[in-house]
Parts: structure tokens; C-alpha cells; sequence
């Protein structure tokens, strides 16, 4: 059995191409990245791709010293032990907290909470994730 091959006309062509373009520009054919950066006195509701926390470490820290003995010695071996007893997820989550904080920094965010599409748009200061996004969209709109 041979292969059926659907020929277009250079005319059809065309078409499509034009017709991917203009959802590329609109947006329609593109996804965007939403990335939050905020923290825990700060929260955000809407959708996101990823939201960093930028308190994240000192909260774990914080977690994991909470009421410690005033002895030295004692209180060591109870961190080591909860150091212990978090295992690998502890670590994840150090790790995790950790990156986001370095992300933020590696995009410049200079506020929060900040709102940033495709690692190119941000606005600052806005709580509803889908408010800064549709804002964003508008300018990007606007734009071409």
C-alpha cells in the first residue's frame, strides 16, 4: 500500500503560513510562562506557572530551630536529628527554596510581589496573578 501525500498549492501555502503568523503574534498559538515572586507576607492568588517565595530558607531554618533546648549539646543533637529524620525531602526542599531565591535574583525583580511572563514582562505590586498576566497581554497587544 503507497503512502497517501497530500500536495498543497503554492497558494495554500501561503495561507497557512500567514494564518500561523497572525496566531503567533496574537498569541494565540503560544503559551506563556507565568513565574511569581513574592513571599509568605505577601500572597498571591491565580494561576502560575511557578511562585517563589523569597522567605522559603528562613522558614525551613526557622522550622528546624524552633524550640530547641538551651543546652548546646542538646540542642545539637536534636537538629541533627531532625536533619536526620527530613532526609532527602528536607534537603529537596532547602534546595528548591534555595534556587527560586537565586532565580528572582537572576531575572532582577526589585519588588514583590512581582509577576513576570516569558522572563521579558513584569509588573510589580499586583496580588492577582490573572490581573498582571491580562496586562501584560494588553501591552504585548498593543505592541505589534
Amino acid at each position: 500500500m503507497r503512502p497517501n501525500f497530500v500536495s498543497l498549492s503554492f497558494l495554500q501555502l501561503s495561507l497557512f503560513t500567514a494564518a500561523a503568523e497572525v496566531l503567533l503574534m496574537t498569541g494565540a498559538a503560544h503559551a506563556m510562562q507565568v513565574l511569581v515572586v513574592t513571599d509568605s507576607r505577601h500572597p498571591v492568588t491565580g494561576k502560575a506557572d511557578r511562585i517563589i517565595e523569597l522567605d522559603a530558607p528562613a522558614l525551613l531554618e526557622n522550622n528546624l530551630s524552633s524550640q530547641l533546648p538551651a543546652s548546646p549539646n542538646d540542642a545539637e543533637k536534636l537538629l541533627k536529628k531532625r536533619l536526620n529524620d527530613g532526609g532527602n525531602d528536607l534537603q529537596l526542599q532547602f534546595s528548591a527554596a534555595w534556587q527560586g531565591v537565586t532565580n528572582a535574583w537572576s531575572v532582577g525583580i526589585k519588588k514583590i510581589p512581582a509577576v513576570v511572563v516569558d522572563s521579558r514582562y513584569v509588573i510589580y505590586g499586583e496580588s492577582d496573578i490573572d490581573h498582571a498576566v491580562a496586562r501584560i497581554q494588553a501591552y504585548r497587544n498593543r505592541q505589534l
